[in-house]
């Protein structure tokens, strides 16, 4: 009678065994999921602030150059801009030293150079998102309390960034 229930024990125990190691397996995988895209999102965090910091010194340095008998609503308008396109269709902008000319040159490589970061980091929040899309459809398909799983990788993704 013994050997007549030792194929369901056995088969239960491997099913437990199984259930614990995909419980596993999907905390590895999410932990992967949501520390890289934390990565990410703080890594465009600090590229804007950088850009902040970049233009912000460019403002600063065209306030102090720009004419005094400029007209206060088109030197607020010229400090309000952010791109150096822009800030060279001013028409005193021909009329600055070539000092601050340099500074937004300098600016607007800056600018380039993050676009080009940004996109690279957008095509892999992309990848990112499809991976983990198929990590959730996994995981529902699995019986596992998928919005357990979801509040667990909002929680690791919305952490503050160093």
């Amino acid at each position: 009678m013994t050997n007549r229930f030792l194929p369901v024990i056995l088969s239960g125990i491997i099913m437990l065994v199984q259930a614990c190691t995909n419980t596993f397996t999907f905390e590895h995988q999410l932990w992967d999921c949501a520390t890289e895209e934390h990565r990410i999102l703080c890594h465009r965090q600090a590229l804007a602030r950088e850009t902040d910091a970049v233009w912000d010194r460019v403002v600063g340095q065209l306030d102090q150059q720009l004419p005094a008998d400029m007209p206060n609503d088109e030197k607020r308008n010229m400090l309000a801009v952010r791109n150096a396109n822009l800030i060279r269709m001013f028409e005193v902008y021909q009329f600055l030293n070539d000092s601050i000319k340099q500074t937004v040159d300098q600016a607007a490589q800056a600018d380039r150079q993050i676009v080009t970061t940004l996109n690279g980091l957008q095509s892999q929040l992309e990848a990112l998102e499809q991976k983990k899309r198929a990590l959730f459809l996994q995981i529902e398909q699995s019986s596992v309390d998928l919005p357990a799983y979801k509040a667990q990788y909002e929680a690791l993704v919305s952490g503050a960034c160093e």
